[in-house]
């Protein structure tokens, strides 16, 4: 017999999702009103975990979602039942690169705020229409924080006086979701 627990899987994987289909359309949006300048490109990764800096493949800006912990409710009766409730923390984390340091703030910043407002989005579709809900079974998306990343940069080993050519850094959306284990 198959183990039934998944944990976060469906959760993280559901998220990837609603992101990876709704949150261009809110960046071309995002982009419509700017008036300073600072677009922002739309990712071109959405990974199921945060890959380690040094190892950044396949291109940037790319949105990653990783799992934070789980915290299970067992009912008191908790040998009389086979499911638990489990409570879910993951970080929905976008990694911007730009050669200048004002620039990487504020694209990081818009990338933030168009990631909260498609979360946001499908929250308020309620239990019918959610991607959280229908494909990863979880009852609510609450927000609970954002911190930030790092500020990278590589020196040129031959003049490390200089500044870094490009900078890299990222923000963590820390979110939490709540479904029954069974």
């Amino acid at each position: 017999m198959l183990p039934s627990f998944q944990l976060s899987e469906p959760i993280v994987n559901a998220m990837v999702t609603l992101l990876e289909t709704e949150l261009p359309g809110t960046i071309e949006q995002l982009n419509e009103t700017i008036e300073d300048g600072y677009f922002v490109d739309p990712p071109v990764q959405y990974l199921p975990y945060m890959p380690f800096a040094a190892t950044l493949e396949g291109g940037l800006p790319l949105v990653a979602v990783q799992r934070l912990g789980i915290d299970y409710t067992d009912p008191e009766s908790a040998d009389l039942v086979s499911s638990v409730w489990a409570k879910h923390q993951y970080a929905v984390i976008p990694v911007v690169q730009n050669a200048d340091h004002a620039t990487l703030a504020r694209q990081l910043e818009r990338l933030m705020q168009a990631i909260v407002y498609t979360i946001n989005q499908d929250r308020v579709k309620g239990q019918a229409g959610s991607v959280m809900t229908q494909q990863g079974g979880a009852w609510a998306v609450r927000f609970l924080r954002i911190e930030p990343g790092p500020l990278l940069g590589d020196l040129d080993p031959m003049d490390p006086g200089q500044p870094p050519a490009t900078y890299l850094s990222w923000l963590g959306l820390v979110l939490s979701s709540e479904r029954e284990e069974i």
